[in-house]
């Protein structure tokens, strides 16, 4: 499952970046400046996934009649929304895709994918979702958390690079 999510995830980055074309140069023949067309792009991209993974959680809660979870803890419910929030982020890094030129699809995306995970980390840490986790597993994440910000500065370094 995590490499067919690995390799399904490009979607997005994909989604946006052959969608440019068509819904760009309908917002703007309408009248819309560049930022309003980029959302305009993510308002489609983002349709097919958002109505999955809000439609899917309601039928079960529906089904498993657990709604009155979410009024049981509401520091999860704000941890939720924290999450939901980083949704802002996508939206901006369709306009660093753009700026970045050739590779923005790949170097933008990769670099997304780097932040969204060490910010979902931090959210797991502040949660206390590690709390009572030492030895082993503790340092592996961190080693991961290592990983990731090489691997965005790597991808930084690499497209500027690519300008030269």
């Amino acid at each position: 499952m995590a490499v067919l999510a690995g390799v399904l995830s490009v979607g997005l980055s994909f989604s946006f970046v052959y969608s440019q074309g068509p819904i760009v140069k309908a917002m703007k023949a309408q009248g819309a400046s560049d930022i309003p067309a980029n959302f305009a792009v993510w308002a489609i991209a983002l349709l097919g996934g958002a109505l999955i993974n809000v439609l899917y959680p309601a039928y079960l809660m529906t089904k498993n009649n657990s709604w009155q979870v979410l009024k049981e803890s509401w520091r999860e419910v704000a941890l939720s929304i924290l999450i939901g929030a980083s949704c802002v982020g996508v939206a901006l890094m369709g306009k660093g895709m753009l700026l970045l030129g050739a590779l923005g699809a790949s170097v933008g995306f990769g670099i997304q994918q780097a932040a969204q995970m060490l910010g979902n980390q931090g959210v797991g840490f502040i949660s206390g979702e590690w709390r009572g986790v030492h030895g082993t597993p503790r340092m592996q994440m961190y080693m991961a958390i290592l990983v990731l910000i090489t691997a965005a500065i790597v991808l930084a370094y690499a497209n500027t690079l690519a300008k030269v």
